[in-house]
């Protein structure tokens, strides 16, 4: 007997990601995971500004108080830090891809993109549930435009879909009437 289900992707990009990872939640993340002097970083961090340009003036210092310095070597590993924690929040739900056999894993992530895989919506929106309770938390933002949901039938699955595409173009030309240049006698 073959084996059949479902499968789910759910690929998220993540809007301006280095820059919107909410300061406070990065130092609790380091702290949680036992990385050492992360007060460095903190105080590192804490005397990050910005001044703009309004017409012939500067605007007065701006805090920042979100995001990892642009062009620091140590800012790429601090956002994988940072997007780990996510990870290890997504694998806490033992939610699984659930296809037999194959290990079982519900994401896969590179820079500031997250893949999630499931067997059923349910569990799709179960996952969507914990990375947007990690939105509102860290201050990450999931873009629409860069993301997407695809599915795909496997084993029996692909033996009934195959089988309703057959009843759909049967249905089709029943419904369509009789072929008046092509009679069957």
């Amino acid at each position: 007997m073959k084996e059949s289900g479902t499968l789910i992707r759910i690929d998220l990009g993540f809007k301006n990601a280095f820059i919107s990872a909410g300061h406070s939640c990065l130092w609790a993340i380091l702290r949680g995971l036992g990385v050492p002097d992360v007060d460095f970083l903190e105080d590192l961090y804490s005397k990050s500004w910005m001044k703009t340009t309004v017409g012939t003036g500067c605007s007065a210092p701006i805090q920042l108080d979100t995001g990892t310095v642009q062009g620091s070597v140590p800012s790429p590993l601090l956002f994988d830090l940072f997007l780990n924690a996510l990870l290890r929040l997504l694998d806490a739900t033992g939610i699984t891809h659930g296809i037999k056999r194959t290990p079982q894993w519900n994401h896969a992530a590179f820079a500031d993109d997250l893949s999630i895989y499931v067997g059923t919506v349910r569990d799709g929106n179960k996952l969507l549930d914990v990375i947007h309770e990690f939105e509102y938390w860290s201050g990450l933002r999931i873009s629409i435009p860069k993301s997407v949901a695809t599915g795909a039938m496997y084993g029996t699955g692909t033996t009934r879909r195959q089988e309703g595409a057959k009843a759909d173009a049967a249905k089709r030309k029943r419904d369509a009437g009789p072929d008046i240049l092509n009679p069957q006698i």
